[in-house]
């Protein structure tokens, strides 16, 4: 799991000073067992992760009655891993509040810790890796981004590299949740929507035109058609953290481009063509998935 999603090599950092938590160990095989069975599609996995996951959750309760392992990098992680599972294995309406309720309770815990948290890698990979995770459950549950939110971003800033592009995309999905929000509450109407809309799309236009040397994709064109290769073209990237985050920024464009009024002269076309070019720019991502994924069963 750890070679799909950096934060969580923090593993490493806490398995050097001492045995896992009872708590925290439970997590990690509770999330194990669901990314196998999102994995490799096995789905006895996903039933024994959701058995784990109720196991985990009384060792947790009781780790939460200490202040000092409360406000552990242990007792974060483990509300992280829990939530990551519940995101895999959850199939229920993103809407319900199980979706927002590990988050919501890891948010409560970082209120208690202390700043200088953020000096230390861990407390701040932790606290990064928080703040996406609620952004995710956001714009996945379409619910507006909360002040809590945006505190948890402005607090760790000062100690990340403001350049990485991830980081920079990360705060254009939070300006695409606000607007949302706004729209949702009916704060904007019509044309304001189209200028808003059509301003941040720029912004994400603009990542994607400045992104640096090393996280540019190269696109190889084949003479002939191959099985899994559409248009006879794929793109191959430096890694998967990279993959991943341009095809999150083409996802956000789709979704931006859904909230563009479908009556409005002229952006007809324009749905239907950007969302053909997104499709296509996808597809030529799924090679390189699909590559990465079989070195992983080779691996297993």
């Amino acid at each position: 799991m750890c070679r799909f999603l950096r934060t969580y090599d923090v593993l490493g950092s806490l398995y050097e000073h001492s045995a896992l938590d009872k708590h925290l160990a439970a997590s990690v095989d509770t999330v194990n067992l669901a990314f196998f069975s999102f994995q490799f599609h096995y789905p006895q996995a996903s039933q024994l992760a959701r058995a784990q996951y109720l196991s985990a959750l009384p060792l947790l309760n009781k780790a939460l009655i200490s202040p000092d392992s409360a406000t552990s990098d242990s007792a974060l992680l483990t509300v992280l891993l829990l939530d990551l599972c519940e995101k895999i294995t959850n199939n229920n309406p993103r809407s319900t509040d199980t979706w927002m309720s590990n988050v919501n309770g890891a948010l409560a815990l970082v209120e208690m810790r202390n700043n200088k948290e953020f000096l230390k890698q861990p407390g701040l990979r932790l606290s990064v890796r928080l703040s996406i995770n609620l952004l995710i459950s956001c714009v996945a549950a379409n619910t507006p981004v909360s002040p809590a939110l945006t505190k948890l971003r402005n607090d760790p800033e000062p100690f990340l590299n403001k350049d990485d592009p991830k980081w920079k995309l990360s705060g254009l999905v939070v300006k695409y949740a606000s607007l949302q929000g706004e729209i949702q509450a009916g704060c904007l109407f019509g044309s304001d929507v189209i200028a808003r809309t059509s301003d941040l799309d720029r912004e994400y236009i603009s990542l994607a035109e400045n992104m640096p040397l090393g996280w540019l994709y190269i696109t190889t064109y084949l003479e002939e058609a191959s099985e899994g290769v559409l248009d006879r073209h794929f793109d191959t990237y430096a890694d998967h953290h990279i993959t991943q985050t341009w095809n999150v920024l083409r996802i956000m464009r789709i979704l931006l481009n859904d909230i563009l009024p479908f009556s409005q002269f002229g952006y007809h076309d324009r749905y239907y063509r950007f969302h053909s070019e997104g499709n296509l720019c996808h597809c030529a991502a799924v090679h390189e998935i699909r590559r990465r994924y079989s070195e992983e069963q080779e691996r297993f």
